[in-house]
């Protein structure tokens, strides 16, 4: 009897020994990564970049460097920081910084260790780790392997949206140094808080289109693009099937104040990320020029626009009048993108694999000529409805320092 039980105890013992200690991931370090971000709508392989960590400070900063997006080759070399403060936080991109708002500031990234579970030893690229994993059911998965040699040195950090299909991995280099980052890393570019805007050409007309849901005709709040940008637009999702909710595309003529701001990222009824919430924001197809081509000639690769709540004009206003910028002056036609797809449109799109997509546009263009119209069917449903379906949703990746990165790296290459 002795002897089962000191069997009993030493396998109970063994058992004990196996699970590490829980992770208290280092408050403070620097470190190179490389991260892989996976969604419905982008995928980033390997982005080179780096890491600085300082929660008792209440911030972070994370550099990126991007080779291409949904694997199709950007054409230079694009980057982006994600500054997290205690009160704040910037997004800047090809040296245009955007203030996010919505109460979008500094949250420890490594607080859901405490909660976590002890999965196994494994081990990635060749590092051996113990994994452990924060499973909110039906929200968010964060899994975390750390150094099994240090279990507070993170080696990598994994984040799973369930309810987007967002992941999010970053892999920590060899480099990760548990050191006090320079203070001058998380200094703020002078022009994230500077109210830039183009030469005014006067007040345009042109066409712009917009991909779109059957219950929401509206402009207001929302991107749109010259039919070239959204050519690059549509291959950038009916391709990989993305915005499955959005069904229709329409061409528009709009009236606008050329004195373009920096382009804002509208989603789910809300503009962010312009530091001019009246302007029609202006930038190059996905932001592929210097300054994202806020002011210059983008015929090549087509331009997208940000047209606010705020700045649209009524339709008895002239542009300019009390500080509005734009206002519709017609829905000239509306097609279905299986339409479109008749046209051999994601052939196309696979066939061209980059700008300018000459191909897809021209089966853009045929579409509009030969498609039937739609016509709204009902009102477009209030922008006030709109922002409220989607606020609890948005108020919890705002909250979320992972999920809020994957937010906005949707938002910047994808129009709604």
């Amino acid at each position: 009897m002795k002897v089962l039980f000191l069997i009993f105890s030493l396998f109970v013992v063994g058992c004990y020994l196996q699970i590490p200690r829980r992770p208290e991931i280092y408050s403070q370090f620097t470190s190179s990564i490389l991260q892989t971000q996976i969604t419905s709508a982008i995928h980033y392989s390997d982005q080179p970049g780096y890491y600085f960590y300082d929660e008792p400070n209440s911030r972070y900063r994370i550099n990126l460097i991007l080779g291409q997006i949904f694997d199709v080759p950007i054409g230079i070399e694009t980057k982006e920081d994600f500054i997290a403060l205690e009160d704040s936080f910037y997004f800047t991109y090809n040296d245009v910084c955007r203030p996010i708002g919505f109460g979008a500031k500094f949250s420890p990234i490594f607080e859901a260790t405490k909660y976590a579970d002890f999965i196994g030893n494994t081990t990635i690229r060749g590092r051996p780790v113990s994994h452990w994993q924060f499973l909110e059911e039906g929200t968010v998965q964060e899994d975390f392997y750390v150094s099994q040699s240090d279990p507070n040195q993170i080696v990598v950090l994994s984040t799973y949206l369930e309810q987007t299909n967002q992941n999010t991995t970053i892999y920590f280099g060899k480099d990760f140094k548990a050191v006090v980052p320079n203070p001058s890393k998380f200094e703020v570019p002078f022009t994230c808080n500077k109210n830039f805007t183009c030469p005014s050409q006067g007040t345009l007309t042109s066409q712009m289109i917009r991909f779109h849901s059957s219950s929401d005709y509206s402009l207001a709040n929302h991107n749109v693009a010259d039919i070239r940008g959204d050519t690059v637009f549509l291959c950038l999702t009916l391709v990989p099937n993305v915005h499955q909710v959005d069904t229709l595309i329409s061409n528009y003529t709009v009236q606008y104040d050329s004195s373009f701001s920096q382009y804002a990222f509208c989603n789910a009824g809300f503009c962010f990320g312009s530091t001019n919430s009246r302007s029609v924001g202006r930038e190059a197809s996905i932001g592929e020029k210097v300054h994202t081509g806020q002011c210059i000639n983008n015929t090549y690769e087509g331009s997208w626009y940000s047209l606010t709540k705020r700045g649209e004009c009524s339709s008895n206003q002239n542009i300019g009048e009390n500080g509005c910028a734009w206002k519709t002056i017609q829905r000239e036609k509306t097609i279905s993108s299986d339409c479109l797809k008749t046209y051999n449109f994601v052939e196309a799109c696979n066939t061209d694999a980059t700008f300018p997509f000459n191909l897809a546009y021209g089966s853009l263009l045929k579409a509009f000529e030969q498609c039937p119209d739609i016509p709204p069917s009902s009102p477009s449903k209030p922008l006030i409805e709109i922002q409220e379906e989607n606020m609890i949703d948005l108020e919890y990746i705002f909250q979320n320092p992972i999920l809020l990165q994957t937010f906005i790296e949707i938002s910047s290459v994808t129009m709604n």
